[in-house]
């Protein structure tokens, strides 16, 4: 088995998401006729996807993908004994070497977490105002869904950033080709709303979830490493 290579190079190193994403991912999602130029891929996230399945009508949605996000993973930390499963994944699966790019603080050349869930979003560099890296935003539960809070001004922020990304794109485009999207985790939670800064499941841990079955996309947060990367003093990053 080839040895994975590092995607890129960060001035800090732990802030940078990892990603491993199957290119088509949208596109898997959609029927052919919705499949357009808006299903290009997505930066920002490690993804799995199951084969391609249509709907009992035969159109809408289509198909299974699990996105699994793990900000601060490196392709270094990716080893045969430290982390069996992931490398039989890099090994097995489809795999790429993407570049991350979001929109950083105004004051650290990094990528921070956040910023890394609201590109994987919009499909575009996109980011949070302030200094440092703000943790992901805990969702406000509304029935089996949530909401993320403060979506109105992340949507706005983004137009000052000379972007322009717009918040809800990957949510969207799944929910209006008849999908359904669960989040697990508060950074999922913001990957896969949709353009009102809603989800439709919403689960803290992956036992929560139930049976993944009915959803068409799953975004999974792993946040031990950008947890204990963003704990440091604002100086240390």
């Amino acid at each position: 088995m080839p040895t994975p290579r590092r995607p890129f190079e960060c001035p800090a190193s732990r802030p940078s998401a990892v990603l491993l994403l199957v290119a088509a991912l949208t596109a898997l999602l959609l029927t052919p006729g919705t499949a357009d130029a808006r299903s290009r891929p997505l930066s920002g996230t490690h993804s799995a996807s199951a084969p391609a399945t249509r709907g009992p009508e035969g159109d809408g949605a289509r198909g299974r993908v699990a996105l699994i996000g793990v900000p601060g993973l490196e392709w270094s930390d990716v080893d045969q004994v430290r982390t069996p499963n992931l490398w039989r994944l890099v090994g097995q699966g489809a795999s790429a070497s993407l570049s991350t790019r979001a929109v950083p603080p105004p004051d650290r050349g990094i990528t921070c977490p956040a910023a890394g869930w609201l590109t994987v979003s919009a499909g575009q560099r996109a980011g949070t105002a302030g200094k440092g890296c703000p943790a992901p935003p805990t969702p406000q539960p509304d029935g089996e869904g949530a909401t993320v809070p403060g979506w109105p001004a992340l949507t706005a922020y983004q137009s000052e950033t000379g972007y322009a990304a717009r918040l809800g794109t990957l949510g969207q485009l799944v929910t209006d080709s008849g999908g359904k999207v669960a989040a697990i985790g508060p950074g999922a939670a913001i990957a896969g709303a949709d353009k009102s800064g809603n989800i439709a499941k919403y689960a803290s841990t992956p036992e929560a979830l139930g049976d993944p079955a009915p959803y068409n996309l799953i975004v999974l947060e792993a946040p031990a490493l950008a947890t204990a990367w963003t704990r440091q003093p604002l100086d240390e990053y």
